[in-house]
């Protein structure tokens, strides 16, 4: 995902700025970079994984990486 054309900081700031801001609006969530406990949690990988299949351009590489690592589970489960 590109940074807005009105953010004036790096990509890498307007993601960390962007999901301080989501987690901000759901009223119960919270994230630091020292306390990256929510990303961690099954629930926000399952809705990630969600949101890919309902968005696939939206998030294109990152279900690249996704069936990336399932192809590496298959062979990881089969050797």
């Amino acid at each position: 995902m590109d940074k807005i054309e009105d953010f004036e900081g790096s990509i890498s700031n307007f993601h960390f700025t962007y999901l301080k801001v989501m987690f901000n609006e759901r009223g119960n969530m919270t994230y630091s970079k020292s306390d990256s406990t929510e990303v961690q949690r099954f629930s926000y990988f399952n809705e990630l994984i969600s949101r890919v299949k309902d968005e696939p351009a939206h998030l294109n590489t990152f279900i690249n990486f996704i069936e990336f690592c399932g192809k590496i589970r298959c062979e990881i489960n089969n050797s």
